[in-house]
């Protein structure tokens, strides 16, 4: 279809020069997709590698106390440095696998975990919203239903701005 339609630019008497550099300018476009691909995959790996760095560190507190989870958890979060989009996208994966985590929790009953859910929501939501990650590209990074996740994910983030802020909207990001 991309060669069609050039030629019919090339017989509306634009020169074959033109036609060239149209030609190079789709590479270059080509090119700086597939990089622009990659380096999201890579930043997206950085992101899940950091959720089980925090899943090793904090996760043996949650299956007793929520609130010894979230403190851990919490400090994993704040001592995060967000000085590059690598470090940001750590500080992602820890955030999201504490929400993760402080979910499977609640759904299991132990107390404080629905609100631990609630707080690591408030923290990761944001952060994946200014780094243009969709939902399901964040969802993959840890294994599971990811259709059931997003949609426990939308739920919580509605839950937890309406007790914090009165705001009832939460949706999906693409």
């Amino acid at each position: 279809m991309i060669w069609k339609n050039l030629s019919k630019v090339e017989n509306a008497s634009i020169g074959k020069s033109n036609t060239g550099q149209c030609l190079a300018a789709l590479a270059l476009c080509v090119a700086l997709l597939d990089s622009n691909v990659a380096m999201a995959d890579r930043l997206l790996d950085i992101s899940a590698k950091s959720s089980l760095d925090a899943r090793d560190h904090c996760q043996v507190l949650m299956h007793e106390d929520a609130d010894a989870f979230t403190q851990c958890a919490d400090e994993l979060i704040r001592n995060a440095p967000v000085n590059t989009q690598e470090q940001k996208f750590a500080k992602l994966g820890i955030s999201y696998y504490a929400w993760l985590s402080a979910t499977s929790a609640a759904k299991n009953g132990l107390p404080s975990a629905a609100a631990s859910s609630e707080h690591f929501v408030l923290i990761f939501r944001p952060l994946q919203k200014r780094l243009l990650v969709s939902d399901d590209a964040l969802c993959v990074t840890i294994p599971g239903d990811c259709k059931s996740r997003n949609a426990r994910m939308l739920i919580v983030e509605k839950e937890a701005l309406e007790k914090r802020t009165g705001k009832t909207k939460a949706e999906p990001v693409r």
